[in-house]
């Protein structure tokens, strides 16, 4: 085996490893099908709503927001809006991804209404 093998080799290995270690939200990720599911129930309400893109076939999906979203409409950093979300009585998510929580906009925003003065 040459270095540059023994190299990329090393690198995959490590890669795996990260891989199967990554878990941030444990039992609460959703699996493939779970996902798919979101994604049809997501995309029907969007279209029955009227809310799609100027491409063909894509649709967006103003109702749903990650944290990012949620700091930008609290007015704080990334790292205060987890510390928010993580109260009681914060909504709850409405779904567990790979990239994190995403909650319904609407509830966020009532929440926001009633309980965050910024």
């Amino acid at each position: 085996m040459t270095p540059e093998e023994t190299h990329q080799d090393a690198i995959a290995a490590a890669h795996e490893w990260r891989d199967e270690q990554r878990d941030p939200l444990g039992a609460n990720a959703m699996d493939e099908g779970e996902l798919a599911e979101l994604r049809a129930r997501l995309v029907a309400e969007a279209i029955a709503a009227g809310r799609t893109c100027a491409r063909p076939g894509q649709v967006s999906i103003p109702d749903v927001m990650g944290l990012g979203e949620v700091a930008l409409t609290l007015k704080v950093t990334p790292r205060k809006a987890r510390r928010i979300t993580n109260r009681p009585g914060f909504p709850e998510p409405y779904a567990w991804l790979d990239l994190g929580c995403v909650w319904r906009a609407a509830e966020v925003r009532a929440w926001a209404a009633e309980h965050w003065k910024n």
